[in-house]
Parts: C-alpha cells; structure tokens; sequence
C-alpha cells in the first residue's frame, strides 16, 4: 500500500459519485438551456422519469441522493466530507432550477 492512500474500506466513493453526477447535471441544465436547447430538448424527452422529470433534473436529484450518502458516510470517517457538500449544492442546482420561472422551456 502507497504512503496516504486510504485503505479500500475508508474510500468515500458515493462522495465522489454524487458530485460528478451534480456535476454532469448542472452543465446538462447549461447546455440544455443555453446552447443546444432544441437538440437537448429532443434527446433529454428520451430520459423522462414519472413522465415531468427530464434528463438534468434526474441528474441533480441522483448526484444530491448520493451526495447525502457521502456525507453521512464521511461523519463516520471516510472523508472527502467537503466533495460531498459541493455535489449536494451542485445537485440543488441542477434539479431545482428548473422551477425558476422563464428558464423552463
């Protein structure tokens, strides 16, 4: 084992996940509204979850899902607390800016 890597049990992978998928979502809700709104609008009604979610907001809910789990996982002593707490406010991001009036198409 290389000097200050963690051992395999103390990795906190559901941090690192969380805050991609924030991530993924935030620059998915960019694109979708800004550069390639009529390409992404027709790529994104293939990704529909209960019939009103489209693809970024699935983004941000799952990346704010896993982000949570990363942060309760971190109180425990996994670290990488402070990459949870960026993928739930990226996550926020992405999926609640879709109830910002004039922005949803």
């Amino acid at each position: 084992m290389e000097v200050g890597m963690p051992e395999e049990s103390k990795r906190n992978n559901f941090a690192v996940l969380g805050f991609v998928l924030s991530l993924c979502g935030v620059v998915a809700t960019v694109l979708y509204w800004s550069l390639f709104r009529e390409f992404a609008r027709s790529v994104m009604r293939s990704f529909k979850v209960l019939g009103f979610l489209e693809g970024p907001e699935v983004l941000g809910i799952l990346g704010i899902v896993f982000s949570s789990i990363g942060i309760s996982k971190a109180g425990k002593g996994f670290g990488r607390k402070t990459l949870a707490i960026a993928g739930l406010v990226l996550g926020i991001i992405a999926a609640f800016t879709v109830l910002i009036p004039g922005l949803n198409p």
